[in-house]
């Protein structure tokens, strides 16, 4: 039988499945750190992309995700999660070999990026990753749909093999910022990421808290007072002034706002 004080403990403790970006990024440590020194919850972390199945199996209380992640919109249709509150951006980028044969270090304008590599018909990687297909997709258009014969690959590379292919043809390609940088730490080839601060190239992470008529026994009240502190003004500010070893800009941005405003915690009198 369980003591009083393991019951309490229990209850205290919520179990938060997460993706890896964040934690990868280094940002997740400090959200929880933050939490934990404000409410005295302790909070029980699992890291992988089989969120939702965590969630499914009744071992998460609240879950954090991109908001397309695979089982994001059956997870939460399906009755099984409550309705998503947006939190932050990550970020793609353009990874370029540190040579930037077509000078698009110093734009900030994707599309132009875009334009000016298939301009100097520099070698360009499309990354075998439908997210950032997609993506290659709209700067494509973007710029105009220039011919790609001769500097255009897409010969299917997965984002790994597009970064060394990228390295030894001295060009450039896409993939999510922080497995970049996690990626690069362990493959010193010279490439660096830029123009990742582009809206163009962030994409949404959510929080969904369980659904505790499916159930019953999560920790949904430490749930929602985790979901809340992620929303919290200050929380949104740390979110923005975090970075990453080795770069000066942001590598993660606040999204709190965008959510009702009803949903956002009350303003401090």
């Amino acid at each position: 039988m369980r003591s009083s004080g393991a019951r309490t403990a229990a209850r205290k403790t919520i179990r938060l499945a997460s993706v890896k970006t964040v934690q990868d990024g280094g940002l997740l440590p400090r959200l929880l750190a933050s939490f934990q020194a404000r409410t005295r919850r302790r909070v029980e972390v699992h890291i992988g992309e089989d969120v939702y199945e965590k969630a499914r199996a009744g071992e998460a209380d609240l879950v954090f995700s991109h908001l397309g992640h695979d089982d994001a919109q059956a997870f939460i249709t399906e009755g099984l999660g409550q309705w998503p509150r947006t939190v932050l951006f990550n970020a793609s980028a353009f990874i370029m070999h540190e040579s930037d044969p077509a000078g698009v270090a110093g734009l900030t304008d994707p599309v132009a990026a875009f334009g000016r590599i298939a301009a100097a018909r520099a070698p360009f990687i499309r990354p075998a990753s439908p997210g950032l297909g997609y993506l290659v997709d709209i700067l494509w258009n973007a710029a105009g749909g220039p011919d790609r014969t001769g500097w255009y690959d897409d010969t299917g590379l997965s984002p790994e093999a597009a970064m060394r292919a990228a390295a030894q043809q001295r060009g450039y390609s896409l993939w999510g910022l922080t497995p970049f940088l996690v990626w690069q730490r362990n493959n010193a080839l010279p490439l660096r990421p830029v123009l990742y601060g582009d809206e163009m190239f962030h994409r949404i992470m959510v929080s969904v808290v369980v659904n505790p008529a499916r159930f019953p026994h999560a920790n949904v009240t430490g749930a929602l007072a985790l979901q809340q502190h992620l929303l919290l003004p200050a929380t949104q500010a740390l979110i923005q002034n975090h970075r990453y070893p080795g770069l000066d800009e942001p590598v993660f941005w606040p999204a709190g706002r965008d959510n009702a405003s009803d949903l956002l915690p009350p303003p401090r009198v």
